[in-house]
């Protein structure tokens, strides 16, 4: 095992040391999966680094598949499906981590759609109840670590949360993942 774990981190090394740096105007789409509490996230991003190495901007495509409770006189188990969009302006971390290590942080406002319970107001008891808002605003925030592995490549591992204002269902949804990022 032992063996394994030093090649393994050699070939990392020995990539890392032609990996890219962060200039103007560079651009990356970065693709992750992860999971969030009763269910799976994905995460589809474009960023752009503006002014000097340290400002940014990106778009979010998250959608999120879980499962959530539905408590009408009873309590019972349902889908609720949220696909979100959101910009956020982002601020580079290159001081704190050495390269090829790259964090960065980021905060904005976010549009999300919740389809709950497949957009039923009946329960499978056969009770009516209210849909819950479809329609929800509110903020996102996160850190994006990034292992440079390429030029053009990069290992990433990302922690989000997003607080939405005005759902009926949940108030806050939090997303542990990982994935790739290409810089073009």
């Amino acid at each position: 095992m032992k063996p394994n774990f030093l090649l393994v981190l050699f070939c990392l090394t020995g990539f890392s040391s032609f990996a890219q740096g962060h200039y103007n105007g560079q651009y990356a789409i970065g693709a992750q999966y992860g999971a969030t509490k009763d269910g799976n996230a994905y995460n589809l991003n474009v960023q752009r680094l503006i002014g000097d190495n340290y400002f940014g901007a990106r778009v979010d495509l998250n959608y999120y598949d879980k499962t959530n409770k539905l408590t009408v006189v009873e309590t019972e188990i349902v889908p609720h499906k949220i696909l979100s969009l959101g910009i956020a302006g982002t601020y580079s971390l290159e001081e704190i981590l050495p390269h090829p290590l790259y964090a960065q942080i980021h905060l904005g406002a976010q549009y999300s759609n919740e389809n709950f319970n497949e957009g039923k107001s009946i329960s499978s008891k056969g009770l009516e109840y209210t849909a819950p808002n479809e329609n929800v605003f509110g903020l996102y925030t996160g850190i994006e670590i990034e292992l440079s592995l390429l030029k053009f490549l990069s290992i990433t591992g990302t922690a989000q949360t997003q607080r939405m204002f005005n759902s009926d269902v949940d108030k806050s949804i939090y997303f542990l993942g990982g994935g790739l990022k290409f810089n073009l």
